[in-house]
């Protein structure tokens, strides 16, 4: 077994299973956590503020995709 700590998961998640969508911060960066319906909690691992200057309009643009999937 090798161990990776930049290692890639990939899970795909129902708009209609998150229950909220949230910036959270942690040592001046900015990450998006999400919520789902089961108490589960994520942080996406991207956008994140550091690297992307078009962090708070990427925000926004997923907010508005669930915001209109989530029915």
């Amino acid at each position: 077994m090798t161990f990776s700590p930049f290692a890639h998961r990939e899970r795909r998640i129902p708009w209609a299973d998150l229950s909220s969508i949230d910036v959270r911060r942690s040592l001046g960066v900015r990450r998006v956590s999400i919520s789902l319906v089961t108490g589960e909690r994520l942080t996406l691992a991207a956008p994140v503020s550091f690297l992307d200057r078009r962090f708070d309009a990427r925000v926004e643009e997923l907010t508005g995709w669930w915001e209109t999937r989530r029915r």
